[in-house]
């Protein structure tokens, strides 16, 4: 039916259009400069099926038959596009509209591929965009799983305050435990990086970890501890000991001047205690014999602290040695209120009243005063005590 410059067809039915093997149907609109907006070909379908159906608005029929051993190229759709305009215009080769109307419950994709039997569902020989202006990037991954499936989304972060190229690494790694790191530009590559990723192993809470090989971490099952709800450390053991020490601290240290191998201190800037017992400081030793052990010997210190001083072959200088091998000082400050000091500086005690040896032992090899008194220094003698001075 001919109306104006339009053609219309009315049917009632299918109209087909057939074709020979060489034949072709050619629409050509190259010749005008369209200012329109409807397509060159509209179709609308507006689809209202009875029951279950499956509509196409375009059917495309693509099947390759065996011929003389060429190779072929079939194309279901084709589409050439060409920019010759210089005014910016916008290109799509396809272009699928926003969905109108109301999603429901169903799927609505704007693109599908069917089946597994392809090759690739999709090849994009350029880069490929997810998300535009108004609308995030989503990868989203479909993990078929026969049962209970599950989706992998990766999402951008909200923060992104400039444009990011990853490279990605040209291996999948050379061994278990690495890990992917980045140079600070992008480029991704596996590494085995110490302290991390490297690492397996189990302990017990409350237990510090330690290294039993290169890549294991464990921990005691007790006696070795880091209590982190009373931030307290633990450390117990040498149960089968005979020669082992608890705890070592050594140094080598050749150029240290002011530094030192162990301070512990108890600062109170507010102290609220109104009677403290505790010493800060305890060494203790208490051996209990509850075996028929043979002749026992007990000769070690409790505690033993020493210097040694040596000046060897190319030390041509003058060595001065002031500093006390122990110091002990006890100071007081009454800013207000009421202070009184009673405390001895050093107080020694024996308490098994069968013992021989003297508290205190003075061997001095030097000749300096085995005891020095300041000037104005006493020294008194409570009841019953005895002060003896012998001369060797």
């Amino acid at each position: 039916m001919a109306n104006g410059n339009d053609i219309e067809f009315l049917a009632e039915d299918d109209v087909i259009i057939n074709l020979t093997a060489a034949g072709n149907l050619t629409i050509d609109a190259e010749a005008i400069d369209s200012t329109g907006t409807a397509g060159i070909i509209d179709i609308d379908l507006d689809s209202a099926p009875t029951g279950d159906a499956a509509q196409a608005g375009i059917n495309i029929d693509v099947e390759t038959i065996t011929d003389a051993a060429s190779v072929d190229t079939i194309v279901g759709l084709d589409i050439l596009a060409t920019q010759t305009s210089t005014d910016n215009d916008l290109l799509y080769g396809i272009r699928v509209q926003n969905l109108a109307g109301l999603a429901d419950s169903g799927n609505e994709y704007g693109i599908y591929q069917a089946g597994t039997s392809w090759d690739r569902g999709a090849l994009f020989a350029d880069s490929v965009q997810l998300g535009e202006n108004g609308a995030d990037g989503q990868l989203v991954l479909f993990n078929e799983l026969g049962g209970t499936d599950f989706n992998v989304t990766f999402n951008l972060s909200d923060t992104q305050g400039a444009d990011i190229t990853y490279i990605l690494p040209p291996d999948d790694g050379a061994a278990d435990n690495y890990v992917l790191t980045t140079n600070g530009g992008g480029t991704l590559n596996w590494e085995a990086v110490s302290g991390a990723g490297g690492l397996t192993g189990s302990g017990t809470d409350k237990q510090i970890a330690f290294f039993n090989t290169a890549t294991n971490v464990t921990s005691e099952t007790a006696g070795f501890g880091w209590d982190y709800d009373t931030n307290r450390l633990t450390v117990t053991g040498l149960t089968t000991e005979t020669t082992g020490t608890l705890a070592t601290l050594t140094s080598t240290a050749n150029t240290i001047t002011s530094g030192g191998l162990l301070s512990a201190s108890l600062t109170q800037a507010a102290a609220t205690g109104t009677s403290v017992t505790s010493d800060i400081g305890n060494l203790s030793f208490s051996p209990t014999y509850s075996t028929a052990v043979t002749t026992p010997t007990i000769s070690g210190n409790v505690l033993d602290l020493s210097r040694t001083s040596i000046t060897n072959t190319d030390f041509v200088s003058t060595l001065a040695v002031s500093g006390a091998v122990l110091s002990v000082s006890d100071s007081s400050t009454q800013t207000t209120g009421a202070l009184t000091n009673t405390a001895n500086i050093l107080s020694l005690t024996q308490n098994y009243a069968s013992a021989t040896g003297a508290i205190i032992e003075i061997t001095n090899a030097g000749t300096g005063a085995d005891i020095s008194l300041d000037n104005d220094a006493t020294i008194t003698n409570t009841t019953n005590g005895d002060i003896s001075l012998a001369e060797n």
